[in-house]
């Protein structure tokens, strides 16, 4: 009796531990989804709300750009007539803060309209020696420096050579005002797999979690004089040449600022 009663005790103990089991199961698996509901219904809002926020910043754009405009014009006018020293200097202030806010209403227009590519057959590697090229009195008067390595053979995309150019000309610069005297930008170019590349620029420094978490959100900067647009441009020009934009703060690398592009069959 006692051999029987052990064993029947035994099987209701597994039994138990099996429902227990499925039900921990099943709990983790409500909280699972429970999890990705809100997460993507957080993404969609986000999304939305970022459009919201195009539409209405391009109809204020364009409202601002005719004053602006005049503006602009009656100031070019009374530069001519010729003013006394004092009122030269404001004058000239006045007409750099219209070419300011015409900077900004570009960028918005920019940001806000679908990106449009003009696709060509280029190689990466001289996109970016010929962009290092452009920026180079930029970083030498400011003693930066920056190496490139890329790789041994071409790496040939389908994009918007000026478009392109652009995201890396944002990247570098924003590597560049983070970067202090004496130190050096890395720029790097890997082959992902057999048909992919990760172009990365990589500066000294690190960024808060919370600042990474909306650095590229439409008008969110941490600069005084900043937009807030240059990073959501360029996330903007990655996604529409079917690419990814990633940055991230790394103790060891610093802050690396990636950019994944599929590429053709390469020469």
């Amino acid at each position: 009796m006692s051999l029987e009663y052990a064993i029947t005790s035994r099987q209701k103990i597994d039994r138990l531990s099996e429902a227990n089991a499925v039900v921990a199961l099943r709990d983790t698996t409500r909280r699972a989804e429970h999890r990705l509901v809100d997460s993507t219904s957080y993404g969609t809002k986000h999304k939305e709300r970022l459009v919201a926020v195009g539409e209405f910043a391009t109809t204020i754009a364009h409202e601002v750009r005719n004053p602006l405009s005049t503006i602009a014009m009656v100031l070019d006018y009374l530069n001519t007539l010729g003013q006394m020293e004092q009122a030269q200097v404001r004058l000239e202030l006045a007409a750099s803060e219209v070419q300011r806010l015409e900077r900004l209403l570009d960028e918005i227009l920019a940001f806000a309209k679908p990106q449009q590519l003009r696709r060509q057959t280029l190689d990466l590697n001289d996109l970016i020696e010929e962009t290092l090229g452009n920026l180079q009195d930029l970083t030498s008067g400011a003693q930066r420096e920056i190496s490139y390595a890329g790789p041994q053979r071409p790496a040939v995309v389908e994009g918007d050579r000026d478009k392109l150019k652009q995201v890396l000309i944002n990247l570098l610069t924003n590597a560049h005002q983070a970067t202090l005297p004496g130190e050096e930008i890395a720029v790097q170019m890997i082959t992902t797999g057999i048909d992919g590349v990760r172009i990365e620029v990589v500066n000294p420094g690190t960024i808060a979690d919370n600042i990474l978490a909306r650095i590229t959100d439409p008008f969110f900067t941490t600069k005084p004089q900043g937009s807030g647009l240059g990073l959501a441009i360029v996330k903007c020009i990655v996604e529409a040449h079917a690419g990814e934009l990633s940055i991230r703060s790394d103790k060891k690398r610093g802050v690396v600022a990636s950019v994944s592009l599929s590429t053709t069959i390469s020469a």
